[in-house]
């Protein structure tokens, strides 16, 4: 089975997922329905069977409890090429468990002494958010209509015009109508307001009609694939999106497959996940090496599949072989050298955006390591940093190289490894997926966590980054990228 929170393959029978720890026994949670007071108590139930008196009682003085009704994607036209979804108010479980992650940032600590407001986050983004507006008070002009789900569509009209949509849950239509059409006039740009279903929904005037054209035609909820994608991804967290590439990416002709992800939380981790179906897209495959590295490990990067996964993986990479190839490396170098995977990674100092002041090392299991070895000594300087990868070594089927005698001899030594960390709680699949990262958060936020700021405790607690793509064939694919604190 799969692992319906964090897309992991998981045995027949097993109670919970190793992973993410989601529960795989419980039946499908109910639809949600809005909430009224008198099932407070109810909720409040639900919240203490799920995560614990005290984080239930968090979940309802944040006021958190899922308001069920539509989504932004019933709306929208079934033509949508891509979607991008926020929900404030998404299931009981995602509120607490966020939380649990969030609770000692500086923001949700100050909110201790009343109930925050996640749309008041919105408000203080307006300079993005509501481009030219003269709102200038959130209780006034924002708070008494706008609702918790905000989506945006874009799709192409006939001459591959992009037409963008954006909906906007409300509660109070004419206060809606009132604040936008204002807001219409503060921006002096055409724009035209229409309601559905609870939802305004804003786009431009010129091509106000294309988007009534399309939603006659239907909507983006009810088209079974799109419905069966986002089902896929599991919870959907409080952001999620999805998109069509062979209509999202019409210029590169003969591209297929749609992806499907989400952002959302457990207690200790934050996860963007997600899928792609049916795509013609390259991807790396191939048992993963991630583990094998060192603990003392600051960052890293492991890529299966030889040229074709890691030029997947790297379209830049593509330049930088063609400079091997000038440089008199054949197709047997490239393929000895580029191997069946390839980990590139820095020691534990601290982490810098140039690899050039890092500690580097390769590790490359090929099929021909000695004449990897031949064809990096060739290239010698050329490959992760400026400094050169002048100390190698080849051990079976194993081509290790470093650009420090003891940074080689933590990759060959054989001792504690990253597998021997919490890895698989960073990268779940890092044994199976072709493509896979890792970043050491406390050596990379070193210099962030000055002691008595607001976000040492935060900083402080965060354990690693990771991520990964698993190729399941058939175009198809998992990919997730997590941040872990203790």
């Amino acid at each position: 089975m799969t692992c319906p929170q964090c897309g992991r393959d998981v045995a027949d029978g097993q109670a919970a997922c190793p992973a993410c720890g989601r529960p795989l026994t419980e039946p499908a949670p109910p639809t949600r329905r809005p909430v009224r007071r008198g099932r407070i108590a109810l909720a409040t139930l639900l919240a203490v069977l799920l995560v614990g008196g005290g984080t239930a009682g968090a979940g309802i003085y944040f006021g958190w409890f899922g308001n069920g009704g539509t989504h932004p994607y019933d709306v929208l036209p079934a033509s949508t090429a891509a979607y991008v979804q926020l929900d404030l108010n998404p299931s009981v479980a995602q509120q607490v468990q966020a939380w649990q992650f969030l609770h000692d940032l500086p923001g949700v600590v100050d909110a201790a002494g009343g109930q925050p407001d996640p749309k008041r986050l919105l408000w203080n983004a307006k300079g993005f958010l509501w481009l030219g507006s003269t709102w200038t008070d959130y209780d006034r002009d924002v708070k008494p209509w706008l609702g918790d789900r905000i989506g945006v569509g874009a799709l192409f009209s006939g001459d591959s015009q992009l037409v963008l949509v954006t909906a906007l849950q409300v509660t109070d239509e004419a206060a809606a109508r009132a604040k936008l059409d204002e807001w219409i006039q503060d921006v002096a740009t055409g724009y035209r307001v229409t309601f559905v279903d609870g939802y305004a929904l804003v786009t431009a005037t010129a091509t106000a009609d294309v988007v009534d054209a399309e939603l006659a035609k239907g909507t983006l909820g009810a088209t079974p694939t799109f419905a069966a994608d986002l089902r896929a991804v599991g919870d959907t967290g409080f952001a999620a999106g999805w998109v069509d590439l062979s209509r999202a990416m019409a210029a590169s002709q003969g591209t297929r497959g749609r992806a499907a992800f989400a952002l959302r939380f457990s207690a200790d981790t934050m996860e963007f996940a997600g899928r792609m179906s049916d795509s013609n897209l390259s991807a790396p495959s191939g048992a993963g090496e991630l583990g094998k590295l060192p603990a003392s490990t600051g960052t890293a990067a492991c890529v299966s599949g030889g040229m074709s996964g890691l030029t997947s993986f790297l379209p830049w990479l593509s330049a930088r072989i063609g400079s091997w190839q000038a440089a008199g490396l054949d197709d047997a170098d490239l393929a000895a050298l580029l191997g069946r995977n390839l980990c590139l990674s820095t020691s534990e100092s601290p982490v810098s955006f140039f690899l050039s002041e890092q500690t580097v090392g390769l590790r490359v299991v090929s099929d021909d390591p000695t004449r990897a070895q031949a064809a990096l000594r060739r290239i010698e300087g050329e490959i992760g940093s400026e400094s050169r990868l002048s100390f190698d070594q080849v051990d079976g089927s194993v081509l290790t190289a470093a650009t420090s005698q003891g940074y080689l001899r933590d990759l060959t030594t054989g001792g504690e490894t990253l597998a021997s960390q919490p890895l698989d709680k960073v990268v779940p699949d890092h044994v199976a997926a072709g493509a896979t990262f890792y970043v050491n958060l406390p050596r990379a936020l070193a210099d962030r966590a000055d002691p008595g700021t607001p976000y040492e405790p935060f900083i402080t607690s965060l354990v690693a980054m990771g991520g990964q793509y698993r190729d399941a064939g058939s175009g198809n694919g998992t990919w997730s990228v997590r941040i872990v604190r203790t």
